[in-house]
Formats: structure tokens, C-alpha cells, sequence
């Protein structure tokens, strides 16, 4: 199936518009964003998260600072896309940059996707899917004159995601196409690289956009480092602008404390002080944001892998990342240990450095959601045959005492839940503590002990739960970092007031 009668009809009506030529637009958009690739719109995004007010849309000193553009061009692009001359929408922005430039169609789909999921979680809706579509359509639409309208591609779309995508017709089924369409989270990148971007890859080579070569003085991509300026346009940082209008004030600063020998003891303590407070505030990034989990493969002998460990464990990583949306040749999924008890696979799971806006923790209950899916990325790729009847644990499996918690009744149950993302760290007593026992929540609907709604509200608080449980162990680790540094504080300065009282005796 392909999108012939829906998006794809829409590219290539909108490729045959004369307007591309005509206007001019298509070839100057190109010069100015042709010689952009993948990694400098992921940077443009960046860019644009450190400096947002969560509004969505920016001025032109706001896009001026954010592009690397001589005025002439950004007069251009705003006669074109701002909105009443006043504002131009950020994802549009976005789009426009991710349109014309130079990444590869897969680049340009996995960029849209991350832009426009809402939940920043790797899974968007049939709506974000179509919302991407539009902005695509009416961004080019302003370039040729020949405009899509909503009412024409959505309907059409739905009925696609439908045939195209199986979680999402599954969810149709059981929600309805509305609802399965504006809430259900079901598209992932697998979904995207396997199936959207190529049902449309014929329409999107047709465009002059891809067909045409770039246009002759192509202005170059940003310089390395760009995104982690204070400005895009160049010049000096305002704190050495500042700096350099007030030399005398700068002269007086760099003396040091305590020149004068009846304040000697001052330098001292001003050079710890300066010093303790550096340390203090690096500590945030020295708390590496990794996840640390367990997964138990049942009814799997040991031995079945053990004659080749490492291509077990290569598969398991690619398997991982490729379902989470996280890069194979990075550090992102590392295999600790592999050990027999069935399978028992030790790893850490950690995002994207500088790339990624998910957490480690927010990772792992995504990789959640993927094993208990029988349609994931996850489950449908070369790991899926030994995850039939997995256990996700977030503490080694020889401390989980209680069968609730980890999902293994003790007697048999009508409803088997697969896989479950469970916390052993604190089974102290589970009754007392009220723990809610997830592998008896997930599936009650289907057991007629509640509705579906109901089971999801359930589970959405579980998940609530153990955010903020996850997020209370992140502060008791800076809390307990802080506390260490205090102590290390206290010591010095014990052996400076030791050291100062010694030179005053002599």
C-alpha cells in the first residue's frame, strides 16, 4: 500500500506547480539551507530548545539569532513564512530548514517526527503524523502557490495508517478511528524508516526540490559548535562586550584577595570558597543519567546462546537501540553480564548525549511499552523471538522477593502479562507500602475486572509512581554528593585554620 491518493498526491501535484520556477523561492530556499545536513538541523533544534519560552513561536531577533543568516536572506525567509510580519511559528521554522536542506529523506523524516512528538518519547499519534504531512505541504505550498488542504489529506491519511501501520489499526479497533487517531501513540522511527518514508519516497523524488542540483553560491552550514554559541551571528560574547567597556572594574577584579599581608588569611579562604563553590555546581553533571535494568528471558535454555555471547549480545544492543530510537555505534545500550537463570541479560540504557531531550528513565519505560506491544519494533525485530515471555526488572533478580512485583503468580492466572518494569530497590513490605502491583493492573480489562479506561488511569498512575520515585533517588544522589562535598569542605578547612594558626604563632 502506498499513500498514492493521499500525501503522495499531494507532493506530486504540488511538484508540478509552476511556481517553483516561476517565483524563484524553491532555488533561493535552497541556496540558503542546500548546504545543511542532518547533523545541522538536529543543531538548529538544540538551539532552539535553550532558547524557547514554550510558546512556540518567535520574533525576528528570535530567528535571527537562531539561523546563521546574513540579513538579506532573513529579510527573505520572513516576507515568506512569518505570520503578519510579526511572528513566525517555531516548527515551521523547523520545517522549512528541514525541507530544503541537504539530509537524506530518512534524515528528514526522523527530524520531523522527534520535532513534532508532543510526549518527546519516540511514539507519536496518527495526528502528529498528519500534523507533519501539512506543515510539509504548506511550506512548499508557499513556495509554489499550489496549496493542500487538511480537510482533503486527512481522512485519507487515517485510512492509510490504517492499512500501513499494524499497532495503530489494532487500536483502531478497539478505540475507534477518532480516538485511536488523535491519542494512541503507536508510530515509532521502525514505523517511519520501514513503512511511511517509503511509501511516499517515490513522490518526494519526483519534486524539483530533489531532482534539481543545488544553486551556485550555496551558503555553507554553520561552523562546528555553533548551536552551543551564545549567538548564531558571530561577534563577542556580551559578557566580554561588557567586559571590555569597563576595563578598570575588570584591572581591580583580577587582584588578588587579601594582597595586604594583615589579610593574608582572606586569600585563603577566598581561593577555597571559589574553589568549593565550582565543584558544588558541577555536580548535577556529574550524575551520569543512567538507567541500570535487568531482562529475564524465560523458557530459553542458556546454552542456546552460549556458543556465541557476542553476537548475542551485538544483536541485543542493535535490537534496543533501534527500537528506542538511539544510535548502534554509540554507548547508549551496554551489555554488563549475561548470566544463566534462563537469560539473564544485565545492561544500562542511557540517552543520547547532547542529541536526545528523553531521560534514561524515560527510555526504560518506553522499552516498557515495546515488550508488552506484540506489534513494537522491539518484538518484531531479531531479539523478538526470545522475548516471549520476558521479565523487565530494575534491580538484579535474585533481591525480588515478592511475585507480585515481578509478575510470576505463584499459581496460574487467566491474564499472563510478558513483560513488566518493576523497582526491587524498595521491597521492604509491599503491603504496608501500598505498592501498586502492575502485573495484576495490566490486563485486568481484559479479565472484565475493570474497563480499559480504567486499567489505563491505573497504569498511567503507576507510572506517575515510579517517575517520582526514580526522580527522588536522582535527589537523594546530588543530595548525598552535596553532603560528601560538605564533609570534604569541613576537612579543608579544618587544615587551613590549623595552618593559619600555625603561621600566626610563628
Amino acid at each position: 500500500v502506498a499513500m498514492g491518493s493521499g500525501i503522495s498526491a499531494a507532493l506530486i501535484n504540488i511538484g508540478a506547480a509552476p511556481g517553483w520556477h516561476d517565483t524563484g523561492r524553491g532555488q533561493r530556499l535552497r541556496q540558503l539551507f542546500g548546504g545543511y545536513r542532518g547533523q545541522d538541523i538536529w543543531a538548529i533544534l538544540r538551539k532552539l530548545k535553550s532558547m524557547d519560552d514554550g510558546h512556540g513561536f518567535l520574533g525576528f531577533d528570535e530567528v535571527q539569532e537562531l539561523l546563521y543568516l546574513k540579513a538579506p536572506s532573513m529579510l527573505f525567509l520572513w516576507d515568506i513564512f512569518s505570520q503578519q510580519n510579526e511572528l513566525f511559528a517555531a516548527k515551521e521554522l523547523l520545517t522549512v530548514a528541514c525541507v530544503f536542506s541537504s539530509a537524506l529523506l530518512e534524515e528528514k523524516a526522523r527530524f520531523l517526527h522527534a520535532v513534532f512528538d508532543a510526549s518527546g518519547r519516540g511514539l507519536g499519534t496518527g495526528s502528529e503524523v498528519a500534523s507533519i504531512c501539512l506543515m510539509v505541504l504548506s511550506v512548499l505550498g508557499k513556495v509554489t502557490g499550489a496549496m493542500a488542504k487538511a480537510k482533503e489529506v486527512t481522512p485519507q491519511l487515517m485510512v492509510e495508517l490504517e492499512e500501513l501501520v499494524p499497532p495503530y489499526a489494532e487500536a483502531v479497533q478497539l478505540l475507534g478511528s477518532k480516538e485511536a487517531f488523535q491519542k494512541e501513540r503507536v508510530i515509532g522511527q521502525l514505523e517511519i524508516d520501514r513503512i511511511l518514508t517509503p511509501s511516499i519516497r517515490d513522490a518526494y523524488e519526483s519534486l524539483p526540490l530533489h531532482l534539481d542540483p543545488l544553486p551556485p553560491e550555496t551558503e555553507p552550514p554553520p561552523p562546528p559548535g555553533w548551536a552551543s554559541t551564545g549567538r548564531a551571528g558571530g561577534g563577542a560574547p556580551i559578557s566580554q562586550q561588557n567586559n571590555a567597556q569597563r576595563p578598570t572594574l575588570q584591572r581591580a577584579s583580577t587582584l588578588p584577595p587579601g594582597a595586604e599581608p594583615a589579610e593574608r588569611h582572606l586569600a585563603w579562604f577566598r581561593r577555597l570558597e571559589s574553589s568549593t563553590t565550582k565543584e558544588l555546581d558541577s555536580l548535577d553533571g556529574d550524575v551520569d543519567d543512567t538507567i541500570h535494568p535487568w531482562l529475564v528471558i524465560q523458557n530459553h535454555e542458556f546454552a542456546s546462546i552460549a556458543k556465541d555471547l557476542p553476537e548475542f549480545r551485538h544483536v541485543f544492543c542493535k535490537s534496543i537501540c533501534s527500537a528506542l530510537g538511539l544510535p548502534a555505534h554509540g554507548n547508549c545500550v551496554e551489555v554488563v553480564n549475561v548470566t544463566n537463570g534462563s537469560i539473564i541479560v544485565e545492561f544500562l540504557l542511557r540517552p543520547r548525549a547532547h542529541t536526545d531531550s528523553r531521560t534514561a528513565f524515560e527510555l526504560s519505560m518506553l522499552l516498557d511499552k515495546q515488550l508488552n506491544s506484540p506489534y513494537s519494533a522491539l518484538r518484531r525485530g531479531p531479539l523478538g523471538k526470545y522475548l516471549g515471555s520476558a521479565l523487565l526488572l530494575s534491580a538484579s533478580p535474585q533481591t525480588v522477593a515478592d511475585p507480585e512485583l515481578t509478575g510470576v503468580e505463584e499459581e496460574p492466572v487467566e491474564v499472563k502479562l510478558p513483560v513488566t518494569l518493576q523497582n526491587a530497590k524498595v521491597q521492604t513490605n509491599t503491603f504496608e507500602l501500598g505498592t501498586p502491583r502492575a502485573a495484576i493492573l495490566r490486563g485486568a480489562a481484559a479479565s472484565g475486572a475493570c474497563t480499559r479506561q480504567e486499567e489505563e488511569e491505573a497504569m498511567q498512575k503507576l507510572r506517575d509512581a515510579v517517575r517520582q520515585l526514580y526522580e527522588a533517588r536522582q535527589r537523594q544522589t546530588k543530595a548525598k554528593a552535596a553532603e560528601k562535598q560538605a564533609l570534604k569542605e569541613i576537612r579543608d578547612r579544618d587544615m587551613l585554620i590549623a595552618q593559619l594558626r600555625a603561621e600566626l604563632e610563628d
